[in-house]
């Protein structure tokens, strides 16, 4: 029996839940949409691929990204066809394996790796060294954001270097939800926000100190309130990062990379031949 690209409903839950678990924290943004939003949430598609009756793997696809949740990187797929029939042009995150064993499969599509970075995850030291004191600051206070702040993050953000890659409506996702801290000195000095959240981890990201609040520790002491926090929940923290001046608090807190978190875009090459592009 050949495999099969099949549309998943609500009743799928248990199996799409087991698989993905499987495949941790590599999914981690899959899984998160599941726990939101379960399979059944209009905008919210998902799709198995099949074969013999188990999953071989899990597409998940919303707005423009697509995420591939894979349990091994055979040659024997559909994927490549389902995706070339159903979407022109997606962007997918993950392990940079699956993302080169991605591109062979799509030669249907032209790709551009629009970002690499270190994965890393806690080791079993992280609880002891993250609850190490670090120098206070005077006049800073750390706290949780709430909704009203929601204006003065995107003020923070605006301008600055990171402002084209801030996605407002995950920001106002997340202090919805309670995930982000704020670092304040009258205005706003900085934040950290936990992007994705898993069974068992919780992803890290948005960490952002304003230019004039910087080399005081406050990215530091961002960092290390946010571990605490996830910690005391009973999960683990895994997190991807490109920017070298931020190895040190993560050394510090012996966190271990598993691999390289890759971020492609995937255009149609028809696409491409019909907007005149090629």
């Amino acid at each position: 029996m050949s495999s099969a690209v099949v549309t998943l409903k609500a009743s799928h839950y248990p199996e799409v839940y087991s698989f993905l678990s499987q495949q941790e924290p590599w999914s981690i943004i899959a899984f998160d949409a599941l726990l939101t939003h379960g399979l059944s949430r209009p905008g919210h598609h998902w799709f198995a691929e099949v074969e013999h009756g188990e999953i071989k793997g899990v597409i998940y696809h919303h707005d423009q990204l697509v995420q591939i949740c894979y349990a091994s990187f055979s040659q024997h797929t559909v994927l490549g066809t389902f995706l070339s029939k159903y979407l022109s042009y997606f962007i997918t995150h993950g392990e940079k394996k699956q993302l080169s064993w991605l591109k062979k499969q799509l030669t249907r599509y032209e790709s551009k790796c629009l970002e690499q970075s270190l994965f890393v995850v806690q080791s079993k030291r992280t609880p002891h060294l993250i609850n190490q004191p670090l120098m206070g600051l005077k006049n800073i206070r750390f706290r949780p954001a709430v909704p009203a702040d929601y204006a003065r993050l995107a003020a923070l953000y605006a301008g600055s270097e990171v402002e084209q890659q801030v996605d407002g409506q995950l920001v106002w996702e997340a202090v919805r939800r309670g995930r982000v801290i704020v670092a304040e000195q009258k205005q706003l000095a900085g934040t950290v926000m936990c992007l994705k959240e898993s069974p068992r981890y919780v992803l890290l990201g948005g960490l952002y100190v304003a230019p004039w609040a910087r080399s005081q520790g406050i990215a530091s002491l961002l960092g290390q309130k946010m571990v605490q926090q996830v910690l005391k929940r009973g999960k683990k923290v895994c997190f991807y990062y490109r920017d070298s001046s931020l190895t040190p608090f993560y050394q510090r807190a012996d966190f271990q990379p598993i691999g390289y978190w890759n971020s492609y875009s995937f255009t149609s090459k028809q696409t491409m031949f019909f907007n005149g592009s090629s």
